[in-house]
């Protein structure tokens, strides 16, 4: 698993094209937060970006979770930590236990969903780029807040679309002078976003990992149950996980492409 540099490269390319990339084959003997997988993929990748959660994470269904994440409840389209000032660009998750039905992971290409919005309702795309959004996380002794807006635009070239921000689990109430034109526009952007036909959907497997633009691509998992039974005190479905940031991405795919020539 990307232990050649012909193989880094390729996995740098479409992740860097299309803000999607799959890996199979990743191992899932070692668990713990400082030897697991994950946690060298993020030092392949680039270097690992420490937040309240750690540097890396468990997705683990737990009864009574006061994190969505945490439950086996169906988990809209989103993207993680918007109420950050700075969100993370790339994550990864890898899947350590699957014993359940359910649970497939769903992928959007946001910025294309923007990107139709913008030829179909010019006005529409307007009014996302210029109201700010808030997102709030009030839990576990935290308490975060910031605004974006849905649609951010390049500070150096305005006709280009550098992030999506779109996270309604995490979304705080709107101020009470947000015009009414922007919630037509975010009702058809949520409508595009939702189009079977630009959605991928994948149900990750023991030893499988995606690693993903967090503020272009949107993610999302549907309900699941246990399928058969699992020890006590074992999770049926377990992924572990972290976030990587675009410089070191960047910084490590032109080296590469200077190795390879």
């Amino acid at each position: 698993m990307l232990n050649r540099k012909q193989d880094l490269h390729r996995a740098f390319s479409q992740l860097i094209r299309y803000g999607l990339v799959f890996l199979t084959g990743v191992p899932i003997d070692k668990t713990d937060d400082l030897h697991c997988e994950v946690r060298r993929m993020g030092e392949i990748f680039g270097r690992i970006r420490e937040t309240f959660y750690g540097q890396v994470w468990d997705v683990i269904s737990v009864r009574n979770s006061t994190n969505i994440a945490n439950t086996n409840l169906d988990l809209g389209l989103h993207m993680d930590l918007l109420y950050f000032q700075h969100p993370p660009r790339y994550q990864i998750l890898h899947c350590l236990r699957n014993k359940v039905e359910g649970g497939t992971s769903y992928f959007v290409d946001a910025i294309r969903s923007a990107e139709i919005l913008r030829v179909e309702k010019p006005e529409y795309f307007k009014v996302l780029t210029r109201v700010p959004v808030p997102y709030h996380y009030i839990n576990d002794g935290h308490h975060l807040h910031n605004h974006h807006p849905v649609i951010q635009l390049s500070q150096t070239d305005e006709s280009n679309i550098e992030y999506i921000n779109y996270s309604p689990p995490f979304q705080a109430p709107l101020l009470v002078d947000t015009p009414p034109e922007f919630y037509h526009a975010l009702h058809r952007f949520s409508e595009l976003l939702d189009t079977e036909a630009d959605t991928y959907r994948h149900t990750l497997q023991e030893g499988e990992a995606v690693v993903f633009d967090n503020r272009r691509v949107l993610h999302a998992r549907t309900e699941f149950n246990e399928k058969e039974a699992v020890p006590e005190g074992e999770a049926s479905r377990w992924l572990k996980g972290c976030y990587l940031e675009a410089d070191d991405i960047l910084d490590r795919q032109r080296i590469l492409l200077a190795q390879l020539d």
